[in-house]
């Protein structure tokens, strides 16, 4: 009894002996429990994880990671380029009514800048390939969609994916992939460029409003399918403009 009331009288001693349950229940690092730090850091971890994997792609414009879209979803980057292909082939196919840019803008937002070149330029080369058309022609207006989908990349790299949007980057690259595929004439053949400039304005005017009416339509519903996974055609939900 002596003895142990000496301990207790020893603030040191009896410091000691009340740590001790908390020595053996777990490890301190500083004195704070490393329980305790394990807890907030995988709180940190969960918080960090969760802001990567919710972020919604329609909200604030934000990209989903290329690497990753097209990972899960290259099926349908294949189904995509199959239609455009099939559509081209169609027999009575007026050749400025095409699904081309249709699909390219949202791919270019869900797939990223490289697929995006490759989805256009291989939707030209494709075709004159399979139609035995191929010519000087062909490397340039392959080229020319090619950066028309890069261009749309970053285009919506900070704009959110609306039938709007899509409208208005489908009237730029329109405009950018007529003027300079126009000039294939002038440039390789004895074309006079007023010539070729006459004769683009009527097939330009096809172009515009053809585009125009596939990216309010439909280029919304294909976002939707390639980035949100809804079924294709989606008919029943509003488009946001």
């Amino acid at each position: 009894m002596e003895k142990l009331s000496k301990l207790s009288g020893n603030p040191a001693m009896a410091g000691q002996s009340a740590a001790k349950p908390e020595r053996e229940g777990s490890e301190t690092i500083m004195g704070v429990p490393q329980h305790s730090i394990a807890t907030v850091g995988s709180g940190i971890v969960r918080t960090w994880e969760q802001s990567q994997t919710h972020q919604n792609p329609e909200v604030g414009g934000s990209n989903p990671p290329p690497a990753t879209s097209m990972q899960k979803s290259w099926f349908k980057y294949i189904i995509g380029w199959g239609i455009v292909v099939l559509v081209r082939l169609m027999p009575g196919r007026p050749p400025n009514v095409e699904p081309i840019m249709t699909v390219l803008v949202p791919f270019s937002k869900r797939y990223g800048w490289l697929w995006a070149f490759v989805f256009g330029f291989f939707s030209m080369a494709i075709y004159d390939f399979i139609t035995l058309k191929v010519g000087i022609w062909t490397w340039v207006t392959a080229g020319v969609y090619g950066g028309v989908g890069v261009l749309a990349y970053f285009y919506f790299k900070n704009r959110s994916a609306t039938a709007g949007n899509f409208v208005a980057f489908s009237i730029i690259g329109t405009l950018i992939f007529d003027a300079l595929t126009m000039l294939i004439g002038p440039i390789f053949t004895t074309q006079l460029l007023a010539e070729a400039i006459i004769g683009q304005i009527p097939f330009s005017v096809y172009h515009l409003l053809s585009n125009i009416v596939f990216a309010f339509a439909v280029s919304p519903l294909i976002y939707r399918w390639v980035a949100e996974g809804e079924a294709l055609p989606v008919f029943d939900k509003k488009i946001s403009v």
